[in-house]
């Protein structure tokens, strides 16, 4: 008994014992951030304006999608990513607040041209359109799945489009072509590489 008091007491020993005892506190910290549900889903968006009246302008000159006549005419990516450590189910979307592209009452989404998916399986479709919105629901999420969305609308403004969403106990954020998880920089991303969301 009285060996184990002299090793215990010895400074070293005690040194030891207290950076263990620090590690075992600063792992067990970790572990239990990195295990804690963590919902996001990260957007970006990508316009490229196609026909502007502020740029033609001719008098006599009428333009039509669809037999529709309009002014302006802009192609929009929509890229979403989860971003998050947990697998998002379409109950995870508020009700009252579902995933959403708008654009305000001045302006009408004219189309969705198409969304691709990193994994079919999502069933990442349109709920509903109007006018001015389009709403969204899937089957799931996984973290690191990606959907991009291509639409036509009319805001060439760029100032009025708008995504909203509200994930119960998660967030939907905004984030730039800086982003290195969404940047096609990074070659791990070979689902953006293969569909050229630049292009």
């Amino acid at each position: 008994m009285n060996k184990i008091q002299e090793t215990l007491q010895n400074p070293i020993i005690q040194l030891v014992l207290a950076i263990i005892t620090v590690i075992s506190i600063v792992l067990a910290i970790v572990f239990y951030i990195k295990g804690k549900r963590h919902a996001k889903i990260k957007y970006y968006v990508k316009h490229n304006v196609l026909i502007s009246k502020k740029k033609y302008n001719i008098d006599g000159l009428n333009v039509s999608y669809r037999n529709k006549l309009i002014t302006d005419l802009v192609r929009s990516k929509v890229l979403f990513y989860n971003a998050g450590n947990t697998t998002l189910d379409y109950s995870d979307i508020a009700k009252t607040d579902p995933l959403k592209i708008k654009v305000n009452d001045s302006y009408e989404i004219l189309e969705v041209l198409e969304i691709k998916q990193s994994e079919s399986s999502n069933l990442f479709e349109v709920e509903s359109k109007d006018e001015n919105s389009i709403t969204f629901k899937f089957d799931y999420i996984s973290p690191k799945d990606k959907i991009v969305i291509t639409i036509l609308h009319t805001d060439s403004s760029l100032k009025n489009f708008d995504i909203t969403g509200k994930i119960k106990g998660g967030k939907i954020v905004e984030i730039t072509e800086d982003d290195y998880e969404l940047s096609f920089c990074n070659p791990n991303n070979k689902f953006l590489q293969i569909i050229k969301f630049w292009s």
